[in-house]
């Protein structure tokens, strides 16, 4: 388990699901290969060939048309979605057909989009706008030899981006609505194995229905999302003149999702950059107005440069600003073998400017402070933290708040200027110097009331995971986990 956080902790979210389709692919040609599917290898090969070289294309001459750095996994993604999607080509209509779905799928990604924000899944936008020209969207992926593959990588990416509870609303949803349209009213045992071993909903809920740039922010907002979703996919009659997919239970999904989340999307121009220590860094820049956001919330931050390495160029980063201030702050770590994204920004190697959008995030205070709440940073986990602090000291709030805050070096000490002002608001910071691990008996010095308050953790996911762990052998009923997907990227 520890191989595979820290196998995830490398990775971003978009490297993680481009390696996944990739390795499907590559096993659904060996499939081929020993005659368990029915498609000839070089079929498949022919299919793969047209969708990458027509999604390259079009992506690429978008992306010069636009004067826009693209993102290169974004398109191989789509690709690869749609190679194990659609029915593999026999002949020169079904290779032209082919062709079209992926120009039509890249498009959508440029095309579709309300100030500048995506508004739908571009895979099922081909799949969908094909389907009215013949192309065949048979979802082979949901074959029985992929079950185990798909569902490793959907583990894996549930594990990623934390959408368990999401996925597990599209599951029920969608056995309910299937239930509701009789597929399970002759032999239900023989009709569940079947629906795992021939129909795509694995692929559907763990792949695509988690795709950050049509998926809501909220908890709330993403299990209405997930229920659309479910539900429509499980339809088997026509409505009206449609004939539900899951492609299109999927857009519909991302419809109500783009009404739902913030519309945000920030270009920013550097203020200034401080080396806070010997490998952290925080950014500055001047907040745009209008743009509000509740402390402890993150954005997706998108560097234009030259030069990308394969961790592409996007990541996850909280806002250490507070609401109350006229910047927006953010800060990071650069390890010894950073990658082209931190480079770019530290080195002022950039394109253009940095762009922040998909406001995100559950990880924020209570609407009442009347309860005592108990903080535990791990490094560079403090920012969501050092964004609460601020804006509790500015309001004025008073509060019992005590602050764990865990570095390997006292250096990493950041933000301490925040959490003296605090001080006078109630906020008690200690520091833990040396390890991001603690025990119980450090929980039960440093905060014998544990049990009375509720306890928010923020850091490397396998440090959050191992704090939860000792704070439920104490019986703490009340624990809110932050964590940063790709913490070394």
């Amino acid at each position: 388990m520890n191989y595979v956080n820290r196998l995830l902790n490398r990775l971003t979210m978009y490297q993680l699901v481009f390696y996944g389709l990739a390795i499907l692919s590559a096993y659904s040609l060996a499939l081929s290969f020993f005659g368990f599917v029915s498609y000839t290898i070089l079929s498949l090969i022919i299919s793969l060939c047209i969708v990458f070289v027509s999604c390259f294309i079009t992506n690429f001459l978008f992306a010069k048309m636009l004067h826009i750095t693209p993102n290169k996994e974004s398109y191989i993604i789509t690709a690869l979605i749609l190679f194990l999607v659609l029915i593999p080509p026999v002949n020169i209509r079904e290779y032209f057909l082919l062709s079209l779905v992926s120009i039509i799928a890249i498009s959508s990604k440029y095309i579709l989009t309300i100030k500048k924000q995506h508004l739908l899944n571009p895979a099922a936008v081909g799949l969908v706008v094909g389907s009215f020209f013949g192309a065949g969207a048979i979802w082979w992926i949901g074959s029985s030899w992929f079950l185990i593959p798909v569902l490793i990588l959907g583990i894996l990416i549930l594990k990623k981006v934390r959408k368990i509870k999401m996925f597990s609303v599209f599951f029920i949803f969608a056995i309910l609505s299937l239930f509701i349209f009789g597929y399970f009213k002759e032999n239900p045992l023989d009709s569940f194995i079947l629906l795992f071993t021939s129909w795509p909903l694995l692929f559907l809920g763990l792949v695509m229905l988690t795709e950050p740039a049509t998926t809501p922010t909220t908890l709330k907002t993403q299990s209405v999302y997930a229920g659309i979703v479910g539900f429509l996919s499980g339809v088997l009659y026509p409505l009206g003149i449609f004939t539900m997919t899951p492609e299109m239970a999927l857009i519909a999904g991302n419809v109500y999702s783009y009404i739902v989340r913030p519309k945000y999307r920030l270009d920013l121009e550097t203020k200034n950059i401080y080396k806070l220590s010997e490998d952290l860094y925080e950014l500055a820049f001047d907040k745009p107005k209008g743009f509000t956001f509740t402390p402890g919330q993150y954005m997706e931050w998108t560097a234009p440069h030259k030069s990308m390495d394969v961790r592409g160029n996007r990541r996850y980063f909280s806002l250490a600003s507070s609401p109350t201030e006229n910047t927006i702050q953010i800060a990071f770590r650069m390890y010894e073998k950073a990658s082209s994204f931190k480079r770019s920004i530290v080195e002022k190697t950039l394109k253009g400017n940095l762009i922040a959008s998909h406001l995100s995030g559950d990880f924020i205070l209570p609407k009442k402070l009347e309860n005592p709440l108990a903080f535990i940073a791990g490094g560079i986990g403090v920012t969501p933290f050092r964004s609460m602090v601020k804006y509790l000291t500015d309001k004025n709030l008073q509060s019992d708040i005590v602050l764990l805050y865990l570095v390997k070096r006292e250096e990493d000490l950041i933000f301490q200027d925040v959490f003296k002002e605090a001080e006078k608001i109630g906020v008690k910071v200690i520091p833990v110097i040396g390890s991001y691990h603690i025990t119980r008996n450090d929980i039960e010095k440093n905060i014998p009331d544990a049990k009375e308050r509720t306890f928010y953790i923020s850091g490397p996911q396998p440090m959050v995971e191992g704090i939860t762990s000792v704070l439920r052998s104490l019986k703490v009923k009340s624990i809110k986990t932050d964590f940063f997907p790709g913490y070394e990227v």
